[in-house]
């Protein structure tokens, strides 16, 4: 008798999870990452050219794996005190692409930029033009 209820109840609950996703209107879609920044007076030309060279290089390689949906760098038009003055969208497949095991992230740094002590130079390098101001990760909901 307890196995016919342990059978009754897992058959009730299927049939609940089988309800609710039938019931579910959206997919997940595709992931956005989206990084704010201040850039230092002066250097948006630098700034500018900075990401022309090794970020541009690094989302068009990510879109030859298949991986990078699009991207974009954003002014704000109208920035107030304190606000960011450009942001930066990148569109990812899905949330899956940025699970990247340590070594191929070492095995890309070193092909781009000849290795990961010249990559990170170049990350000092960066922060004297800019400050992050903050970001997000945003997972877009499709409707079915």
């Amino acid at each position: 008798m307890k196995l016919l209820k342990l059978a009754l109840g897992a058959a009730i609950a299927l049939s609940a999870t089988a309800a609710t996703a039938q019931d579910r209107v959206y997919d997940l879609g595709p992931v956005v990452a989206v990084s704010h920044m201040k850039v230092e007076p002066g250097q948006l030309n630098a700034y500018m050219s900075n990401l022309n060279n090794l970020w541009r290089k690094s989302m068009e390689d990510g879109k030859r794996r298949g991986e990078v949906l699009d991207y974009g760098v954003y002014q704000n038009m109208a920035p107030g005190a304190g606000d960011a003055d450009l942001t930066l969208v990148v569109t990812y497949k899905n949330a899956a692409v940025m699970d990247t095991s340590l070594d191929e992230l070492d095995r890309r740094t070193t092909t781009m930029q000849g290795s990961v002590s010249a990559a990170q130079q170049a990350t000092v390098a960066r922060g004297k033009l800019r400050t992050v101001m903050g970001s997000q990760l945003l997972r877009e909901l499709k409707f079915k």
